[in-house]
């Protein structure tokens, strides 16, 4: 029995570690926050799915909410308060505007350093030399953002093996687009790249 357990116990030990990987545990959204509440009830397929998915991502775990990123009074209840200009409302940010925004945070070193001392802050600066970024600059609204490969309002670390970002999901996640003929058309790409990749 005990040469048993010795066999099996490595088996369970790189079952919990994937499953404990794999799972990001949901987190307590705060109570009294009109963002979250007011578009997690009304059923408006534009605003309720982000407000679902947000328990999940990273930014609810180190406590950055909805205001950080597009402004407005979480605390007012009537719409015309909460979505206020006046309070820094930008509600859904233009595609070019989105390395900026996401930037505004994530290439402030000082700020970065609080939640992750190891974190890069240089991903803006390099994405605007990528295809990508040269591409936004020129005002291609299809070209991959950051949303494009970290998905938004479910933004996951790195490590963790449901992150579109992980390592083994990486090539998924490029092929989300470029394995897409209908979306990839007008640019001189091939589509199948991500398939023969794989094979």
């Amino acid at each position: 029995m005990r040469g048993a357990w010795l066999l099996l116990a490595p088996v369970l030990l790189a079952g919990w570690v994937l499953l404990a990987g794999s799972q990001a545990a949901a987190q307590k959204l705060p109570e009294g926050n009109a963002c979250i509440e007011c578009h997690q009830g009304i059923g408006d397929p534009r605003v309720t799915p982000p407000a679902e998915k947000f328990p999940q991502d990273i930014h609810l775990a180190k406590g950055i909410l909805c205001q950080d990123c597009h402004g407005g009074d979480p605390k007012n209840f009537d719409p015309q308060g909460s979505m206020n200009p006046a309070k820094g409302f930008i509600g859904k940010p233009k595609h070019q505007a989105i390395p900026q925004l996401c930037g505004k945070c994530h290439s402030d070193a000082a700020y970065m350093k609080k939640f992750n001392p190891t974190i890069r802050v240089d991903q803006v600066q390099e994405y605007f030399t990528s295809v990508h970024g040269k591409k936004l600059r020129e005002g291609d609204q299809k070209v991959a953002t950051c949303i494009s490969c970290h998905d938004v309002h479910k933004i996951r670390a790195i490590k963790d093996q449901q992150a579109w970002t992980y390592p083994a999901k990486v090539v998924d996640t490029c092929g989300r687009c470029h394995g897409d003929a209908k979306y990839m058309q007008g640019y001189k790409i091939a589509t199948d790249v991500v398939e023969k990749y794989k094979t």
